[in-house]
Formats: structure tokens, sequence, C-alpha cells
């Protein structure tokens, strides 16, 4: 078993030199609606009225033998008057990819053009499913709105006797016949004899049916198996969910990135379906938004609870595995910069040390200069028993 790697340190760091950015990334050109709520009359930002930040750093925390891709972000705040601290989260509102919408209008057959209704008012549908529902992730209503509208054809097949002969001899071999009422239970049928439209229908009618199937699917998905939507575009943007903001551990100190928020993102990608797939947020982050253009809405969700101690002397115990470094990191800069005499004590851990040690020459040169005055780390694929960051609590438990 690898032992835990341990540091330390003495309890008083130097004081900081925390970095203060003068110098930050030329915006292109904004309208003047965006100018006017960047001139500080309005800096209440929120999800209904986000800050249209822009991305000034992008760039990968694995090593390149990675299955995993987590990302660093840097995302410019300047004139936004938006003042966080260690603890916080930033709010980022994505945007649905644009081919994904254009393939579903398409296969829809309808025009990008037709108009609709959303919390946002009067829109084209193109805009509305880019900008104002999830697309990406079907939901209840929509099985329940298909179930509700779809009628079954008038025409009835009664079936009264089933039977199945041997291939040999031609023999009887099980007999199926109706009950004293009449009918036959429904287990007796498969439901591939089913139209799909029915099929789907039957599923928005059970509840944990609908739980299964909308787990992994799309409105693509959907229309993909029943070959249309029974209803018109404002129909469909009824039923589905107001595009949500995803919320991020701030992974900064505001006082050692002036003007800055960092985030550290896990970018999710799979293949389901027969599809290559992301999250919505992650994937928008990591693939569509373009460097130093203010295109990404962003708005600050504080916290009252997960914050430093306000005695800079008092000893911390910080355990983030994987992106669950973020707020420590931001913990440890702020810590740094305030010149805080407590003991810090790290406990970070992963997969591997050689292409998941994140901040890694950030962590080494706190531990260097006695900023971190214990650090542990479980790599839990450095060796052939798995060793997770909860087994080096457990042997730390009289410490802990």
């Amino acid at each position: 078993m690898q032992s835990a790697i341990r540091h330390e340190g003495v309890s008083s760091p130097n004081q900081p030199q925390c970095e203060v950015r003068h110098n930050v990334p030329t915006l292109q050109p904004i309208d003047k609606r965006e100018a006017a709520r960047r001139s500080g009359d309005d800096m209440k930002w929120s999800n209904k009225n986000p800050f249209m930040a822009s991305l000034s750093e992008r760039y990968a925390l694995n090593g390149s033998n990675s299955t995993k891709e987590t990302i660093h972000l840097s995302i410019n705040l300047t004139g936004s008057g938006i003042e966080y601290k260690a603890g916080d989260a930033l709010g980022v509102i994505p945007t649905n990819p644009p081919e994904l919408v254009d393939e579903l209008i398409s296969m829809l057959g309808w025009s990008p053009k037709d108009t609709v209704t959303t919390q946002k008012g009067e829109r084209d549908l193109r805009t509305a499913l880019i900008e104002d529902v999830e697309v990406h992730r079907l939901n209840k209503k929509v099985m329940a709105a298909i179930s509700s509208s779809h009628k079954p054809s008038s025409s009835r097949l009664v079936l009264v006797r089933r039977e199945r002969r041997s291939l040999d001899s031609n023999e009887v071999t099980e007999t199926w016949s109706v009950d004293d009422n009449g009918t036959m239970s429904s287990s007796d049928f498969s439901s591939e004899d089913q139209d799909p439209l029915s099929r789907i229908a039957g599923i928005g009618n059970d509840a944990e049916a609908t739980e299964e199937y909308i787990w992994s699917r799309d409105y693509i998905d959907l229309v993909s198996e029943i070959g249309e939507y029974p209803g018109t575009p404002q129909d469909l943007v009824d039923t589905m969910d107001r595009l949500k903001p995803r919320l991020y551990s701030i992974s900064s100190s505001p006082d050692a990135h002036l003007g800055e928020v960092h985030l550290t993102v896990a970018v999710v990608r799979y293949h389901h379906h027969d599809r290559d797939r992301m999250g919505l947020c992650s994937g928008w982050m990591a693939e569509t938004v373009a460097k130093d253009t203010p295109d990404v809405p962003v708005f600050l969700s504080t916290t009252k609870s997960f914050v430093l101690p306000e005695d800079p002397s008092t000893d911390i115990i910080m355990v983030g595995p994987g992106t669950g470094i973020a707020p420590f990191r931001a913990f440890l800069e702020q810590r740094e910069c305030d010149g805080a005499t407590g003991r810090n004590w790290l406990i970070f851990g992963d997969w591997t040390e050689s292409d998941h040690y994140y901040y890694r020459e950030q962590i080494e040169g706190w531990i260097e200069s006695g900023l971190i005055t214990q650090m542990t780390t479980a790599f839990s694929r450095d060796q052939e028993e798995k060793i997770y960051v909860q087994h080096r609590m457990m042997e730390h438990g009289s410490e802990l």
C-alpha cells in the first residue's frame, strides 16, 4: 500500500506575495444595451439579469494519458462590480448547441422562424430552443402531454384464443384464452407490436417506465423514435423545462486575481443511444465559448456558512477530491493573501498522481513556503488496492 504524502512544515507562512493583475484582456466592442448595463447603473446581477463576462483563459488540468477532461477557466469580471469571497459559487447560464437545435427543428419539419412565447416573451422558435429551454434532457411533462393527447385507433382486435404448437408433431404445447371477464393480461402482448407513438404514450402513463425512459434521452431521441410531435411548436416549448443556470464553486481568491474569477470544471462526455453527448454547461464552456468576448452570462451565488474562520490563527482541514479541490484552492489563496497563521491541512485524491494532481505546481509551492502544513493524497489507481480519501481520513482518525 502506498503511503500518504505528508509534508510537515512551519505553522506561520511568510507574508504572501498576492498577484494583482492590472492588465486585463481587451474585449471586443459591445452593443449599446450591454454598454449601459456595464455603466454601473445596474449591479444587481442575477439569473434573470446576468452579467455578460468574458473567458480570458482555458487550459486542461489533466495529464495527456487521462481519460478524464478537467479544465481550468479564468473569467474576466471587469466592469461587473461583482465582489465575491472564497467559498462562494458562480452561476453560469449556458446555451443549447445550435447544431442540436437545428437538427431537432428539421426532424420536426417546423420553421426556425415559427413564433413561440417563453418566459422571456415572444421569440422565434430557434432562439427559444437555444436560449430559453432545456433541449438536452427529456422531462415528465412532455411524456404526459404525449399520453394525454394520444388517441388510439378506434378499431379493436379481440384475442379469444392463442395456441403454440410443436413444429415436429404439430401438437398443442401451450394455450391461452380469455378469462371470465373476456379480457387477457397485457403481459401476453409485446410492446414491440405497438406503433411507436402508442408505445411512448403507454410509457408516459407509467411513472416508473417514464423515469427510466427520460433518464438517458433528449428530444432528438424522442422524435427519432416517434417520427413526429403530436402538437404545435408552442405545445412543445410549453412542456420543456426552463434553461437552468449551473453553479460552480469558485476556485480563486479575489485578492489574488483582481477582476477575475476561476472555475475548475469536469467536462462531461459520454456515448448513449448511438450518439456522442456532453454535459450542457461543461461542454459549452469547453468547446463553444470564445476567448475575450463578452458572451458568458454569470451571476454570484453567495454563501454564509461555507467560509473561512474569522480568526486567521484557526487551523483548518480541507478534504477535496477531484474537482472538489476548487473551493480549497480559493481558501488557500485567501489565507496566503491574509497572512493567516493557522495551520492548513489539505487532503486531496483522484485517479493517478501523474495525470490527476490538479494545481500540483501551486500546491507544491505552498508546501515549500509552509502555507500547507500537512498534505495527504489518495490516488486510487496508482496501486492494485483502491485507496480513496476516506481511507486516508481513517488512517489519520486520531488527528481528525
